[in-house]
């Protein structure tokens, strides 16, 4: 395309292609010669449609680089320009503009909001069917204005046709992240994971090397919510070197946070700390707006693990006071259990209440379970065990490994609580195991200090324990051997049937069998 302007003789050709050519450089990660590019066609004089694109793309452009609060008025700037000529085009330029305010920050949000007020007509969304940026704009829009149930219809609408492979891959490719942000806003881990794993590909076919990276850390997000912790690391590995090859600073720019957010999971203290004190200076540096409110997430995570709760809930007011997209929501449950914690109900029940409206309204598994947890949580105590029941049979269906081992925890807790010691060590031997074995330290930690207060010794894991058996695992291994099925196992001990499953699974590999009858062999071979 960029050899095609310099052999074009109309200038508006030239300036259209050039123009194309900006955007296939910026696509391909290098936004220095998108830039470049960009401003040669600007140099031509054009109609409204050639400035008005002129001006997304240099938004665009901005973006890519980390530069929100740039981006989002030249975003909007070029939205208003659009909107005449190209209706489309305008709407699409706005849905940008709300991504950029989203981390730029509530001033920004509100900003984006007045404009979609003055330049959206009232029969905007009234064309059927509604195109992938139109359903995620309106959903989004709705979610801003409080009508939580409309904007769960209109994003789940945008994520099923993100993953319907009829539709042109160069379609669906502009809008997987924003796609990915609309499935954590509805607490849907399986779409979550769905779209984190097609942005990949679709970028990987694409060659498109500006949004291959974020779409790993998009994968990386997944798998960090599967317990997936090192294929986590790898995948950020990957954006890390991808970020580097291109030169692209706003990529780079993030790499603190992407630390931090696995060495808070994995309870590393220290070297969270240092993380956390990094990703801050580099936040305030660039003035990446909400970005700020990531490290307060994450060391929210952190603290939850290590016990200090003051602490996490004073980081995790920052997303509840200023509720962005998506991390507003998911980071509700880490509020409810710190809130509950640190001797705050009135700020726990709040936080509880608005988790269960957006919950019910998206209907995903994932988040009814979280919002069963943390409902538990808040309940009196003779409504929350149930509460607590309905949230592990939730989160079992799903591949959520860290929020299951955690309700096992809080639950067991509970149950330590109310002096039910044998109860207890059910769901503490659950949690521990399922938490040491993904690598989540300081949870298991706290699990095994629960557990050893019922009276019972959790050894800690080393590589010499590995290939033994844990009690639980044997008392699983011994009801399967006597005919058990797994939700008959997992009503007599408490536990999720998805529980019994990795349990028996870890069973399995430790003693070397593939099947029940096997297992049944192996045990009475060893006089089990």
């Amino acid at each position: 395309m960029s050899r095609a302007a310099e052999l074009s003789v109309d200038q508006g050709l030239r300036a259209t292609r050039l123009l194309a050519a900006a955007e296939a450089e910026l696509a391909a990660g290098a936004p220095e010669r998108a830039g470049a590019l960009l401003d040669r066609a600007r140099a031509d004089p054009g109609t409204a449609l050639h400035s008005g694109t002129a001006l997304r793309l240099s938004g665009q452009i901005r973006l890519a680089a980390g530069q929100l609060a740039e981006a989002t008025s030249q975003l909007l700037a070029a939205a208003r320009s659009l909107m005449p000529v190209d209706a489309t085009l305008g709407r699409q330029t706005l849905l940008h503009a709300l991504e950029a305010a989203n981390q730029a920050g509530r001033t920004a949000i509100e900003e984006t909001r007045a404009v979609a007020g003055q330049i959206l007509p009232a029969e905007s969304f009234a064309s059927h069917p509604l195109t992938i940026p139109d359903r995620l704009l309106s959903g989004f829009l709705h979610r801003f204005a409080g009508d939580y149930q409309q904007a769960a219809s209109l994003l789940h609408s945008g994520i099923t046709a993100l993953l319907d492979e009829a539709v042109p891959e160069d379609v669906r490719l502009p809008w997987m992240r924003l796609g990915s942000h609309a499935a954590a806003e509805l607490l849907d881990e399986e779409a979550k994971a769905a779209l984190a794993f097609e942005y990949v590909r679709l970028a990987r076919r694409r060659g498109a090397l500006t949004p291959l990276p974020l779409a790993l850390n998009t994968v990386a997000d997944a798998l960090l919510r599967q317990g997936r912790f090192n294929l986590a690391d790898d995948a950020h590995a990957e954006a890390r070197q991808i970020a580097a090859a291109t030169r692209n600073p706003g990529l780079r720019g993030l790499r603190s946070l992407q630390d931090l957010v696995l060495l808070c999971w994995r309870g590393h203290e220290a070297t969270a700390r240092a993380a956390a004190a990094e990703a801050t200076a580099d936040v305030v540096e660039r003035g990446l707006g909400w970005t700020i409110g990531l490290v307060h997430a994450r060391v929210a995570v952190l603290e939850l693990g290590l016990g200090n709760y003051s602490e996490a809930c004073q980081r995790a007011l920052y997303f509840y006071r200023e509720d962005p997209l998506s991390w507003g929501t998911w980071l509700l449950p880490e509020l409810v259990e710190a809130a509950v914690r640190c001797a705050e109900p009135a700020l726990a029940q709040q936080a509880a209440d608005r988790l269960a409206a957006r919950a019910q309204a998206s209907g995903a598994s994932w988040g009814l379970g979280l919002s069963a947890r943390s409902r538990a949580l808040v309940a009196r105590d003779a409504d929350a065990e149930e509460l607590y029941q309905e949230a592990i049979a939730l989160l079992g269906t799903t591949r959520a490994r860290p929020d299951l081992a955690r309700t096992h925890l809080v639950y067991g807790e509970w149950l330590r609580r109310q002096r039910r010691r044998r109860d207890a060590r059910y769901q503490l031997r659950s949690a521990y195991d399922m938490l040491a074995d993904m690598g989540a330290e300081a949870f298991a930690e706290r699990a095994r200090i629960e557990l050893a207060a019922t009276g019972e010794r959790a050894r800690r894991r080393s590589p010499g324990t590995a290939d033994e058996l844990t009690p639980q695992e044997a008392q699983i291994a011994r009801l399967v051997s006597e005919g058990r099925t797994n939700r008959d196992i997992a009503s007599q001990l408490f536990i999720g049937p998805a529980t019994v499953d990795y349990q028996l699974r870890k069973a399995f590999r430790k003693l070397g069998v593939t099947s029940r009858t096997q297992l049944v062999r192996a045990m009475s071979a060893d006089g089990t």
